[in-house]
């Protein structure tokens, strides 16, 4: 049996720079914990609900009263909690935790408790340590960050703790902002989603459970194949293989052919004009009713005799119109090409074609969280705290709340507008400043200038 003062050890929880045992006292019979650092040193700590301060003292060791029924933190997201606000108060004052670890986390009636602060722990091991090096407010969070995800379903949010870039972790104030930020709510329904919703029959209560019918899918007609061989002097023949459904067509007469002009019909004075549409057969509109009116002995003006002018029409070898007209008609004025009706619907399927393919091939760009200001500190190693004097409204953060401590990244809520902030440093008068969120700069503020 090992004893140490007053205390009896009962089993060992930790080895290293610091040795920790369970611990009971022989006179009263209360559970401790019993720490034994190779450097013997009493640290002040704050005053906080979260911190399990040190009771007592030896020689060589310093003893944490525990409460009977307190138990290792098994809830991942009650230990960050309680945690991170014991590291906000150390980092407020200008300490640091140093050996942070599952085992100096406890659970007691609800409430998380981080035990063991400001000892001289040494390195930790097992991928404990920050890449950085060296014990810091840095230190203290990548360290958490590694406990909570020994305990076992780490909160998401609180991934930024583990970034190898000090920088980029959030301080202990911020990291609990993005603990208990709020879930996003569902995007809204579109009035076509709300209608479909509204409309969705309710399932019958008690009733047997009916799988839904699987759609069925109407394989699609056969395609119509359409083979025509112009034959010279007579109209097209069109073949086509139509759907069992649809009921047999009664045939049209053929048409009567065309008679065929040779060129040896024509005078020299013939002018063979090419054809600017489809071969068809002339046609002419029949006139409506005459006029009852209109003098019969009435002559035509020039303007109608060369408009019902008989025109003679053949065909070329390249199967275009020849129209064939006197030397002395007038000149017939070209025929104007139809609208090209067609081409605006073919430039708007164009465009939306291109927006389509330039969304899939730009991503969207990652949503942030706003806002994340980096602070830098120069002419001075000592930690600056960063606290809120006033904010804007709607912002869940009050005057006089902790923002974080500089140098390293701080998070605001997601509330822009102006805050009016205040940097503390021990032994220096404090300033306060505006700045306005969001901002992409960062800040630097001047200790001791």
């Amino acid at each position: 049996m090992k004893m140490a003062g007053p205390y009896v050890l009962t089993h060992t929880l930790m080895t290293g720079q610091v040795r920790v045992s369970r611990a009971v006292d022989r006179l009263t019979g209360m559970p401790a914990l019993l720490y034994q650092p190779r450097t013997p040193f009493t640290p002040t700590l704050p005053d906080h609900p979260n911190l399990l301060p040190y009771t007592a003292a030896g020689d060589d060791y310093l003893v944490a009263d525990l409460a009977p029924h307190a138990e290792h933190a098994t809830d991942a997201t009650l230990a960050a909690d309680g945690a991170l606000r014991a590291l906000a108060a150390l980092h407020e004052h200008g300490l640091v935790h140093g050996g942070v670890h599952e085992m100096n986390l406890w659970e007691l009636d609800g409430e998380a408790l981080l035990a063991g602060a400001g000892l001289a722990w040494g390195p930790l091991g097992e991928d404990r340590d920050a890449p950085e090096g060296g014990k810091s407010a840095f230190a203290d969070l990548y360290a958490l960050g590694r406990a909570l995800q020994r305990l076992g379903n780490m909160p998401p949010t609180l991934t930024p703790l583990l970034d190898p870039d000090p920088y980029r972790r959030p301080a202990a104030a911020a990291a609990l902002l993005l603990l208990h930020a709020p879930e996003p709510e569902p995007a809204a329904l579109t009035p076509a989603e709300a209608t479909l919703r509204a409309e969705a029959p309710a399932p019958a209560s008690g009733g047997p459970v009916v799988p839904a019918t699987p759609l069925v899918t109407l394989d699609p007609p056969p395609i119509i194949v359409i083979e025509a061989e112009p034959a010279p002097g007579s109209a097209e023949v069109i073949t086509a293989e139509l759907p069992r459904s649809v009921p047999d067509l009664v045939e049209a007469p053929e048409p009567t052919p065309l008679p065929e002009l040779a060129y040896e019909d024509f005078e020299e004075s013939v002018t063979v004009v090419p054809a600017a549409s489809t071969p068809m057969a002339p046609s002419r509109p029949a006139d409506d009713d005459p006029d009852p009116e209109r003098p019969a002995d009435r002559a035509p003006d020039d303007a109608a005799r060369a408009r019902h002018a008989p025109i003679r029409i053949g065909w070329e070898e390249d199967h275009s119109w020849r129209v064939v007209k006197s030397p002395t008609d007038p000149a017939t004025p070209a025929r104007s090409r139809p609208p090209l009706v067609w081409l605006a619907p073919v430039v708007l399927l164009l465009a939306l074609l291109g927006g389509v393919y330039l969304a899939a091939r730009d991503p969207a760009p990652a949503v942030t969280t706003c806002c994340t200001v980096e602070f830098r500190v120069q002419g001075a190693t000592t930690p600056v705290n960063v606290r809120v004097t006033r904010a804007p409204n709607g912002s869940i953060l009050r005057a006089g709340d902790l923002l974080g401590v500089a140098p390293g990244l701080l998070r605001f809520p997601d509330t822009p507008g102006t805050y009016r902030l205040r940097a503390e440093a021990t032994n220096y008068a404090p300033i306060e400043f505006n700045l306005t969120i969001p901002t992409a700069r960062p800040i630097t503020i001047n200790v001791g200038q």
